[in-house]
């Protein structure tokens, strides 16, 4: 089927932007140019995006590592509610000594 206006064939021209599946991690500078190329794939990478996406990759991972701390933290907190028991003479709360001695 064949596209028309005003029953005169239309020429379609693909404006689709290439898809491209590097992350661009490893790059270089071209001071001279102003602009940054990617290491791995050759491509010309506007500075601005490429800072933003780095940004934006930071955050994610500052955010991940805050809660991984906090996780470890509770996780700590619950280990020394386990270690501990009930006295049978005193019937205080005392430490359990794993290390055999």
């Amino acid at each position: 089927m064949e596209i028309t206006k005003n029953n005169e064939p239309i020429d379609i021209i693909s404006l689709r932007r290439k898809h491209n599946s590097c992350e661009h991690g490893k790059i270089s500078v071209d001071i001279s140019e102003n602009e940054i190329v990617c290491d791995l794939c050759g491509e010309r990478i506007n500075p601005i995006w490429w800072l933003s996406q780095w940004a934006n990759k930071e955050g994610m991972y500052k955010t991940r590592l805050n809660e991984l701390k906090q996780c470890i933290a509770e996780t700590e907190d619950e280990e020394k509610v386990k270690n501990r028991c009930k006295c049978e003479h005193c019937g205080k709360m005392t430490k359990i000594n794993k290390r055999g001695y």
